[in-house]
């Protein structure tokens, strides 16, 4: 048996992360001794040959007694095999979101640079000219609605929701509405999510969308000047000024109808070149105005892409990038900013703290960070079944317009998940319980990128070391990641 653990540094302590139920506790050199050699010889050995110079008898066996009380309760030592009693279909049902995903179009009358569509990415779909017909729509909302009742029958609380994706989902807005008045024409109490680049905002689109009371998701990367870098029509001109001009008028809309309640989201896309603080500065300085909203920001990954070559991206632009992001950092979490617009604003750019503040601990699931197949779905416009808008067509799960969701596809889909990514290295691995990586990480063989893993080890290391310093000086640091109520569905929806 293998001990899975990693220890990590605050500013003034030393502790352990659990890699099986994700406790942390204070750590000193005779746990790990003993951790290090726990099933390689027996204690006495242990305390003989590594601690007997440094420490008297009784104070090594206290330890000892404390480390095999953990271990018989379930820590550190993965006893038994998650996976083997793992039953997908029975997760299936029991799930606490279900969301179906209609990836109206993959035309878009933008070409934003670091889009996925775009050729500077390995593993992903191009721009088509495809659109989804209301007969695919009509056929996906019938088999997502079937498995919605059998999830509430199982103790689902939540209404059925429905997010319209693309491309540009706009430039399919006549279906959207088709859809809308379908869903009302059974009778079924659902919510609508859009994410657009608000170019093509009118005022019967903005009209439509606040009378059906849709959370919108506006794609705007904060200031005019980080924005217009990389959000440009398909002749290169920038977006910036016509995309604010249309939130303006969903503004004032949501105004004049009385749903000032109504909150919608930015996703807020940035790279090393961004300015950070110029960024937060945008949405600081325009809070009164969009508030209640939610900002998901989502920093441009280096893999499988060209991207950051195509940017000349450098060792100096990342080191100031990630100069402004510490003083940010510490500006938020030791209130040396004491502003709570700047902290509502900033609060989601650290997410990857909030996750390992809030995580599940004695979590017993093979997928950890991952979603359970089909708690999202999403269609593409040729019918295409996948597990999210986020994986392209790689892994399709059947096709709506021939026999839907093919169950043994989504077996066959879950178990290579499973065989690389827990039984496999992942299985072994003591920072999996906050791994960022799900099936769209995965590659066409069920790998994981390696250097992907390296990156994940690191961050989960330096975000707990962040964190734990943070809560040795303020216990109460809890507050800082409880979101609104209103908010909850539109960060759901964009993880």
């Amino acid at each position: 048996m293998e001990t899975l653990y990693f220890k990590f540094k605050s500013e003034n302590n030393t502790y352990l992360y659990d890699g099986v139920t994700s406790e942390v506790i204070p750590s000193n050199e005779i746990f790990e001794v003993l951790l290090e050699n726990y099933y390689n010889a027996d204690y006495e050995t242990i305390y003989k040959k590594y601690l007997s110079e440094k420490y008297d008898h009784d104070e090594f066996m206290k330890y000892y007694l404390q480390l095999k009380k953990y271990i018989e309760n379930g820590m550190f030592v993965l006893k038994d095999s998650i996976v083997n009693k793992h039953d997908i279909r029975h997760d299936i049902k029991h799930v606490s979101t279900s969301y179906l995903i209609l990836i109206l179009t993959e035309e878009c009358n933008m070409r934003c640079k670091y889009c996925v569509y775009s050729d500077k990415y390995y593993n992903a779909s191009n721009y088509s000219n495809q659109k989804m017909t209301f007969d695919t729509a009509k056929k996906a909302i019938d088999e997502y609605f079937d498995l919605h009742k059998k999830r509430q029958e199982c103790g689902l609380k939540r209404n059925p929701e429905i997010g319209f994706y693309g491309g540009e989902p706009l430039l399919n807005f006549k279906l959207i509405n088709q859809v809308v008045q379908y869903v009302k024409s059974k009778n079924i109490d659902c919510e609508f999510y859009i994410t657009t680049n608000g170019v093509l905002l009118t005022d019967k689109i903005i009209d439509f969308m606040v009378s059906n009371d849709f959370k919108v998701t506006f794609s705007l990367d904060g200031d005019k000047k980080n924005h217009d870098r990389n959000r440009i029509m398909e002749n290169g001109k920038q977006t910036f000024d016509l995309v604010m001009k249309n939130i303006t008028k969903f503004v004032k809309k949501r105004e004049e109808k009385n749903k000032n309640n109504l909150a919608f989201s930015f996703s807020c896309c940035f790279d090393y070149l961004t300015d950070l603080k110029q960024m937060i500065n945008f949405f600081i300085e325009n809070y009164d105005f969009f508030d209640p909203f939610f900002i998901i920001y989502s920093q441009i990954d280096p893999y499988d892409t060209t991207y950051y070559e195509s940017i000349n991206c450098n060792e100096e632009m990342i080191s100031m990038f990630q100069k402004q992001l510490h003083e940010i950092r510490n500006d938020f979490f030791k209130e040396s900013r004491n502003d709570k617009k700047f902290h509502e604003v900033v609060a989601s750019l650290f997410l990857g703290v909030m996750t390992a503040f809030n995580r599940s601990k004695w979590q017993k699931t093979p997928y950890f960070g991952s979603c359970i197949p089909l708690t999202k779905i999403a269609i593409y416009p040729d019918g295409t079944i996948n597990m999210c808008e986020k994986m392209s067509k790689r892994f399709p799960l059947g096709n709506i317009n021939d026999g839907g969701i093919d169950i043994k596809r989504v077996d066959e889909l879950d178990k290579m998940f499973l065989d690389n990514y827990i039984k496999g290295k992942c299985g072994k691995c003591s920072y999996r319980s906050l791994c960022q990586a799900c099936y769209v990480n995965l590659n066409e063989d069920g790998s994981i990128n390696k250097q992907y893993c390296k990156d994940q080890q690191l961050f989960v290391k330096s975000t707990l070391s962040y964190l734990y310093t943070i809560l040795e000086e303020n216990p109460n640091v809890k507050e800082k990641f409880e979101l609104k109520p209103e908010y909850l569905g539109l960060f759901e929806h964009n993880q």
